[in-house]
């Protein structure tokens, strides 16, 4: 771990404090087993922006882990974790069995049961299985204003992890969460030309930044080889006239 900056510029909120935290751009219980010793992507942020993007993460974590394979390497140890966050029997003391109870009862709160699956509205990568017979369908609510400030924080790190730069209010930060299939031209000009950042399999960032920018672009980013989205950062001047869909 880099030594602990005692005050700088917050990476999310873009603001001065004199004291300040280091934030892992990919969330340190998101790492899978087997790869959590890899030096992590950290960015300075303040204590608030911290806090609130740990609540985030947390929710995240929780209802995505629980819709993971078990068996898939990108994923290793998240379902099993998430288990075990829920579980009150592993609650070290009164205190935590309480936290834990109170999780599961969020958690079942969040589960609804369908007979048919609706049209819209389904995270791609997170749908039925193919080739496997459904009675019924176990599905778990994700608010898109989670998906949209863990995707800003991402794009926010990414840019100062690979030049230091900051993305400042004359960018307008866009999050489309879309099956890769309507966005084949743009993977394929990522791969092609974009920079690529990677932590093995499990994180995966693609970026492909605009002429003499250093920030702005699309970013095309995996997440355990499932969670997968497009960010776009244009700046405030062109934002409107550009569309990726």
């Amino acid at each position: 771990m880099t030594r602990k900056p005692n005050s700088g510029r917050c990476v999310h909120c873009l603001q001065f404090f004199d004291h300040i935290t280091w934030d892992h751009v990919m969330p340190n219980s998101w790492y899978p087993e087997g790869i959590r010793n890899i030096e992590k992507w950290n960015v300075p942020s303040c204590r608030r922006c911290n806090e609130e993007l740990g609540e985030i993460e947390e929710r995240l974590l929780t209802t995505l882990g629980l819709c993971l394979d078990p068996l898939d390497e990108n994923s290793s140890g998240i379902p099993d974790k998430v288990l075990r966050s829920v579980n009150e029997l592993m609650g070290k003391d009164i205190r935590d069995i309480s936290a834990r109870r109170k999780k599961r009862e969020l958690v079942l709160s969040n589960i609804s049961i369908l007979t048919d699956l609706p049209k819209q509205g389904l995270l791609p990568n997170f749908g039925p299985i193919s080739d496997f017979n459904y009675n019924f369908y176990p599905v778990m609510y994700v608010e898109d204003a989670d998906i949209k400030r863990f995707a800003e924080k991402v794009v926010r790190g990414i840019a100062y992890i690979s030049n230091h730069s900051y993305i400042d209010i004359d960018y307008e930060i866009e999050h489309y969460v879309v099956d890769e299939i309507k966005m084949k031209k743009y993977i394929s000009d990522l791969i092609q030309y974009g920079e690529i950042f990677k932590r093995e399999s499990a994180f995966i960032v693609r970026r492909l930044l605009a002429e003499d920018d250093k920030v702005g672009g699309l970013y095309f980013i995996e997440i355990w080889g499932r969670f997968k989205f497009f960010v776009s950062v244009i700046p405030k001047s062109k934002f409107g006239s550009l569309s990726f869909l």
